[in-house]
């Protein structure tokens, strides 16, 4: 069953000296429930955008993203705001983590935003990513894998039916990075929740049977 629809969707930006950039011209795409697809694109190819489309951080400038039946382009900010909280985990490169709050405080705030409370739950995933030890840890307290392993447990915590992930292991070495994959693909398999994951990374883009270039997708990168 569909649960991601892109059809005829365009974005552009004007750079400082006016000119019009187009980023994004994607005729269609489509991504079924619980599938699992890597995209490849070189750096500025369109990516991040892509994904911050998908989540509702952006708004389109022509075309449809419908999401679980729900047309993203159609809706307000707070109306996107609350469908990125009820169905959607975004995995950033940089983590985006809450420097003032504790790992668990970090997860549970998820949480809040999509009206699942359950900091028992945010502690079990918590421990599952293997930081039952660090759960009152800040983020400054935790190694650069640790943080990521946060943002992963953030992002999933609230069994999403969407996760998007943008680089989430660039920051870590290869054997950290493959672990850390592994982790994220197995805890969407287990919620059946699907997976856009974005790399420019061959060695990443290799444990997915299902990648695509994304100049394929998007016009603009071709």
């Amino acid at each position: 069953m569909t649960l991601l629809e892109i059809t005829n969707l365009k974005k552009a930006y004007k750079s400082p000296d006016g000119e019009i950039l187009d980023i994004i011209d994607i005729p269609s795409f489509t991504l079924n429930k619980g599938e699992q697809l890597a995209l490849h694109g070189a750096s500025g190819s369109g990516k991040t955008t892509f994904l911050n489309l998908i989540a509702g951080i952006l708004k389109g400038d022509t075309g449809t993203i419908k999401l679980s039946g729900s047309d993203l382009t159609d809706c307000s900010e707070s109306r996107r705001d609350q469908i990125r909280a009820d169905h959607v985990g975004y995995i950033f490169q940089t983590f985006n983590l809450l420097q003032g709050y504790t790992a668990l405080e970090n997860v549970v705030m998820g949480l809040r935003f999509s009206h699942q409370y359950d900091s028992s739950k945010a502690k079990k995933l918590l421990d599952r990513v293997g930081l039952k030890d660090r759960m009152n840890y800040k983020p400054n307290q935790l190694s650069v894998g640790q943080q990521q392993r946060v943002a992963v447990a953030r992002a999933l915590a609230k069994a999403p039916k969407l996760v998007l992930a943008d680089e989430p292991t660039g920051n870590l070495d290869f054997r950290r990075a493959k672990e850390s994959l592994a982790l994220i693909r197995e805890i969407c398999q287990e919620a059946n929740s699907a997976l856009i994951l974005v790399s420019h990374d061959r060695d990443i883009l290799a444990q997915f049977k299902n990648v695509k270039e994304l100049s394929k997708i998007n016009q603009v990168a071709a």
